[in-house]
């Protein structure tokens, strides 16, 4: 049987070379002994001096080109002289592209990581063309941190219910006074605190705050949120614009509309 075995390695010279080769080459030498001693961590000199290029170029770019992309002007003028929209922003990734080809979300995101560490916190999600508006803004000063767009909305979604817990002086929509009728049947007005959450003080339901969360996503994927997006994934599934009238009544066009200018802004 070990003669049969090796007769094909016997009769072939060439497959016997091929097997020393292929071991030499996967042959490892592991050092167990030797330990390393770390030196220095962060990333190499010429790595952060490739940042901080990138990052200049960048802001030089967006101010050169302040006046020629819609959403450039916009994010400069302070208040915003409109609103912000995710054609726009489509538009101005695409002017970024056709100048660098490396001016990915990512790829700015990384560089600004690298020649500011301590003003960036937190990391751009892969794709998310809306941390765009944070790169933009970060790079004209206007925010002293650069951190991802979605983690700003929601931070000013909880400034914006705060705004509107226990009394009528919110900027712009009143607590609700329309009621909907519960699971178990029963009316429950609007106006009312959200007894289902202890120390809760919003005049929302459970119902309205699931919708409103819906919305806040929505406006830090794509900027800003219309009635027609009630038609699409995920609203479409909660019940779509039907649904939506019946939480917030003939309130809810000016809802959205003090949403986008809050959470966007």
């Amino acid at each position: 049987m070990i003669k049969l075995a090796l007769a094909p390695l016997a009769a072939n010279p060439e497959l016997r070379n091929l097997l020393k080769t292929v071991h030499q080459v996967a042959d490892q030498i592991i050092d167990v002994i030797s330990q390393d001693q770390l030196i220095r961590a962060g990333a190499a000199p010429q790595a952060v001096q490739s940042a901080m290029q990138a990052a200049t170029s960048f802001r030089d770019f967006i101010v050169k080109h302040e006046a020629e992309i819609t959403a450039l002007h916009i994010l400069y003028s302070r208040p915003y002289a409109q609103r912000l929209t995710e054609k726009m922003l489509k538009e101005l990734e695409k002017k970024l592209r056709e100048n660098h080809a490396a001016w990915t979300e990512d790829n700015l995101w990384n560089a600004f990581a690298a020649a500011h560490p301590s003003k960036v916190k937190g990391r751009t999600q892969a794709g998310r063309f809306a941390d765009l508006v944070s790169l933009v803004r970060f790079a004209l000063k206007q925010q002293p941190e650069l951190k991802p767009f979605a983690d700003s909305v929601h931070e000013c979604f909880e400034q914006w219910l705060a705004s509107k817990s226990g009394s009528q002086s919110g900027s712009g929509v009143p607590p609700l006074s329309i009621s909907e009728k519960s699971r178990d049947g029963s009316a429950t007005p609007l106006n009312q605190p959200d007894q289902s959450r202890p120390g809760s003080a919003t005049p929302f339901t459970p119902d309205q705050l699931t919708w409103l969360h819906l919305i806040r996503d929505q406006i830090a994927i794509s900027l800003s949120i219309e009635t027609e997006d009630f038609d699409s994934v995920p609203f479409n599934q909660h019940g779509g614009l039907g649904r939506a009238y019946q939480l917030f009544g003939d309130q809810l066009p000016k809802l959205l509309e003090e949403l986008n200018e809050a959470l966007a802004a």
